[in-house]
């Protein structure tokens, strides 16, 4: 069950930049410590050797035991999502090629937050 809980929350983290446009203004006074979060999380990777600190647990929790890459949790949920990226790029499934796409993956997460911020909620930033 812990498992699944941190699956889940590590997937809504990963939504949160998508979905935020979807939901109410009510809501948005939490969304400056939700974007807080978000764009400390790649940055916490060179502490843990370029791993998620979410992979590292739920891994030693008993999950992801027949991933055979450094990125457990995007090799079992978001491969369906970023191989066919990957192959319009001509790039194969292994380390180097996936850390590419995390990376894209996170700079599409920074422009829509930036985006929300600054020209489609423009309140947030003057709370």
């Amino acid at each position: 069950m812990f498992i699944v809980f941190l699956n889940i929350i590590h997937t809504l983290i990963l939504l949160f930049p998508f979905l935020m446009y979807f939901m109410p203004n009510k809501y948005s006074w939490s969304f400056k410590y939700i974007f807080l979060v978000l764009l400390l999380i790649p940055l916490h990777w060179v502490f843990f050797k370029n791993k998620c600190v979410f992979s590292i647990i739920t891994k030693e929790a008993g999950d992801f035991k027949d991933t055979k890459t450094n990125s457990p949790f995007t090799e079992k949920y978001l491969r369906w999502l970023y191989e066919p990226i990957m192959k319009l790029f001509g790039w194969e499934w292994d380390n180097k090629n996936i850390a590419k796409m995390v990376n894209i993956h996170w700079i599409i997460i920074f422009i829509l937050i930036w985006y929300y911020i600054f020209f489609f909620n423009n309140k947030v930033c003057y709370r």
